[in-house]
């Protein structure tokens, strides 16, 4: 039986959209009984305006370090 996980209990919200890029992989690992919490895509001078992974005032980067 797969389970649906829509919320846990240190956040309220749902995963955020920049999640999506990791779905499946995290799936997998889930599957296999390891935890993922804190997952973030690897970004690399996305700009700050960039719908998904953007935030900040606008004329900025986003730079995330999978690690």
């Amino acid at each position: 039986m797969l389970t649906q996980v829509t919320e846990t209990p240190w956040c309220d919200d749902g995963l955020s959209p920049e999640t999506t890029v990791l779905k499946k992989q995290l799936a997998k690992y889930n599957s296999l009984g390891v935890l993922t919490i804190n997952s973030q895509p690897n970004v690399n001078a996305a700009p700050s305006t960039h719908p998904v992974h953007g935030w900040g005032d606008a004329g900025g980067y986003v730079y995330q370090k999978v690690g």
